[in-house]
């Protein structure tokens, strides 16, 4: 029986080249497909955490605006019209109505714009 068992393992040859660079390649075209699939995936993920995160805001916002009877914003900004959505969402964090995880950053490429006459905070997409 052992012998049986060292004759075969003498008779078993190793991968040819041939057979290493046909699995190298397979590998070769699997990643070339998979790895832009997945940063898109990466930055799609990115984009609707903004879009969720300005949601956020804009809640808080709204918040904002019914609790503290400041429907221009003239309480919260100093400048209404010179504001940026930084300007907001850090007032909005001094006033607690936004917690200090929250950041005027996007993840994305995109960026985050204060509408003045709509008075709320838009997701601008980026290239």
């Amino acid at each position: 029986m052992i012998k049986a068992i060292a004759k075969g393992l003498k008779n078993n040859r190793g991968f040819t080249l041939v057979e290493l660079i046909v699995v190298l390649a397979v590998l070769g075209i699997i990643g070339a497909i998979a790895v832009p699939r997945f940063t898109g995936i990466q930055e799609d993920a990115r984009v609707k955490a903004d879009k969720a995160s300005v949601d956020i805001i804009n809640k808080a916002l709204e918040l904002y605006k019914i609790q503290e009877n400041d429907e221009d914003l003239s309480k919260l900004l100093n400048d209404v019209e010179n504001s940026t959505a930084a300007d907001v969402i850090n007032k909005l964090i001094e006033e607690g109505y936004l917690e200090d995880d929250v950041s005027d950053e996007t993840q994305s490429k995109g960026d985050f714009e204060f509408n003045k006459q709509e008075l709320k905070i838009e997701y601008k997409e980026g290239q």
